[in-house]
Order: structure tokens, then C-alpha cells, then sequence
């Protein structure tokens, strides 16, 4: 019966969601074409991935029952994956009805389940021009990032449809910086996957807590797979948090996810290769260190690559 009342509301919920996106949609968008200079919206390269999440996390949420008996351990399990699919579910609908509408003398933003938002030209600071590219022929990664003072208001990646013309209003405008040259910086893991990974391990270690200090009845298959993803997920967590790339003056020190800090001369680094939106540094053949692409302060390395040729 507890089951039953769950799944309930679970479909409710839901469903409340999808009425809410379509009464958004219905009222706010497509936006009234006075003054409009172009409609953006975003690219739909991660949409396919997300509704197999989406099905993925459905799946795991509603056979949870078949996994776990006792119902304490049940609920968390069932509310872990079914909260992940509602977000996830978000994030499909903030792809297909996310837009930015450029006019003359503003951007408007299109959020879904948010009311617009207009911001005005003289109101934008600055907006800095990232620019990742890695010195390859790989297609860059661009992105402009739009700050009130000190305060980001917007950023905006460089496969958004309608990207080559907001860059080139905003340099009419004057409002563009591109990155520029820091000769002392550190190189970290983007602070969303800092937020998932440690939101995800504390999940599975409390499951895990639950499961073999309350003597919770779980088959031993599926005990074994949860502390495997728990010891997983851990090593995830030291990885993100632990691992940096720092620059200085002369020399480049990276440190691993266990804390071990090595140091090289920048002219040691004697070739780079891109592979699945990474960059690699090479010493000769040995192999130096692997960055993300979308790290903390990338293109700051990227630019003192090129400004040491």
C-alpha cells in the first residue's frame, strides 16, 4: 500500500511538471517578433543521452521494490533515483525551450518555469570571449560569459544557435574581453562536478551504511554492487577534488587524486593531443597529465600555452 501511494504521487508529479513546461511554452514562447533581431536556442547534441538517463533512472526508481524489502532502505533508494530523473527530465525540457532573443538594444532569456528575462546592453559590465581552443585542428569550444559588475549573469556556449552573431553585436557594443595572459593560476575540476560528485557518494555511502549496519535482508549480489559504486563514486570524489593543475612563472605541478604533486618546467611539455574533449600533455612519450576541456580557468592555459609558443 506504502508502494502504491508512492509511485502515485511519483506519476503526479510528474506529470505536474510536463503541464507546467507546456503551459510555459504556451505562454511565453515563440516570443512576439517586434524588434527582434534573432531567436537563439540551444543545440539538441545531448538530448538523446538525457532521455536514456531519463529512462535509466526511471527504470532503477520504480523497480526498487524488487531490489529492497525493507521499506526504510526502500524509500531512500526509490527517492534518490526518482529525484535524478525529475532533474534530468528538467534538463531535457530546458534544451528544447531554453531561448535568448536578441533585439537592438537587449537580450532577453527564455528559462523554462522561470518568467523572462531582460537584460539591457548598458547593463552588462563586460562579457569575456573564452575561447578553448587546444592549438589542435579540433573545432574550438567557445562560450561568452556576461557579468553585471562582478556578478555573471550569463553564459552562453558556443554551439547555441545564433553564437558567431550575439559575438559580433556584443564587439559593436565594446563589451567584449577576451581572456587574457596570467602568468600564476591553477587548473581545477568545474565546481558542478565538485557538487555531483560528492552529493552522489554520500548517497550510495549512506545506503551502503544502512544496509550492512541495520543488517538490511539484501541479496549479496546486489550488496557487492552497491559498495562497489559506493568505493566508485569515492574515488571519483578524491579525483575532483583532489587533482589540480597549477602554472607559475616556469613550471607546471600537477597533482593526482591522491595528493601526489608532481612538478615539470613548461619547456619539458613537448607535445599535446586531444581525445574525447581532453587535452594530453606529453613529455617526449611519456604522458604528463589528461585536462577536461570544461575545467576551472582552461582557456587561462590555453592562452599561456600560445603565449609560450
Amino acid at each position: 500500500m506504502t508502494q502504491a501511494i508512492f509511485y502515485s504521487i511519483a506519476i503526479v508529479l510528474i506529470l505536474l511538471l510536463l503541464l507546467a513546461s507546456h503551459l510555459w511554452r504556451r505562454k511565453y514562447l515563440p516570443p512576439v517578433p517586434n524588434n527582434v533581431i534573432y531567436i537563439m536556442d540551444l543545440a539538441h547534441r545531448y538530448l538523446f543521452w538525457l532521455i536514456l538517463a531519463v529512462l535509466f533512472y526511471g527504470g532503477m526508481a520504480f523497480a526498487a521494490n524488487w531490489i529492497i524489502e525493507e521499506i526504510d532502505l526502500w524509500i531512500i533508494l526509490f527517492l534518490m533515483f526518482y529525484l535524478f530523473m525529475l532533474g534530468t527530465i528538467y534538463s531535457c525540457v530546458y534544451i528544447l525551450f531554453w531561448r535568448c532573443v536578441i533585439k537592438a538594444d537587449s537580450l532577453t532569456f527564455y528559462i523554462p518555469l522561470l518568467p523572462p528575462k531582460e537584460i539591457k546592453f548598458h547593463e552588462i559590465t563586460l562579457v569575456k570571449y573564452i575561447d578553448n581552443e587546444t592549438l589542435l585542428h579540433a573545432p574550438n569550444e567557445k562560450a561568452l560569459v556576461g557579468y553585471r559588475r562582478h556578478k555573471r549573469i550569463f553564459f552562453i556556449e558556443g554551439n547555441t544557435k545564433g553564437f558567431p552573431l550575439l559575438y559580433d553585436i556584443l564587439k559593436e557594443n565594446g563589451k567584449l574581453e577576451r581572456i587574457p595572459v596570467k602568468e600564476e593560476f591553477a587548473v581545477t575540476c568545474p565546481k558542478s562536478d565538485v557538487l555531483r560528485s560528492v552529493f552522489i557518494f554520500l548517497l550510495f555511502a549512506i545506503l551502503s551504511v544502512l544496509a550492512l549496519w541495520m543488517h538490511v535482508e539484501l541479496e549479496l549480489p546486489y550488496l557487492i554492487i552497491l559498495i562497489v559504486m559506493t568505493l566508485v563514486f569515492l574515488c571519483d570524489m578524491l579525483h575532483v577534488l583532489l587533482w589540480k593543475v597549477t602554472v607559475d612563472y616556469q613550471n607546471i605541478a600537477i597533482r593526482n587524486f591522491l595528493g601526489i604533486t608532481r612538478t615539470y618546467a613548461l619547456r619539458e611539455i613537448t607535445r599535446m593531443e586531444e581525445r574525447d574533449g581532453c587535452i594530453y600533455l606529453y613529455s617526449a612519450e611519456k604522458k604528463l597529465a589528461k585536462i577536461a576541456k570544461d575545467s576551472d580557468n582552461f582557456a587561462y592555459l590555453m592562452e599561456r600555452f600560445r603565449e609560450e609558443d
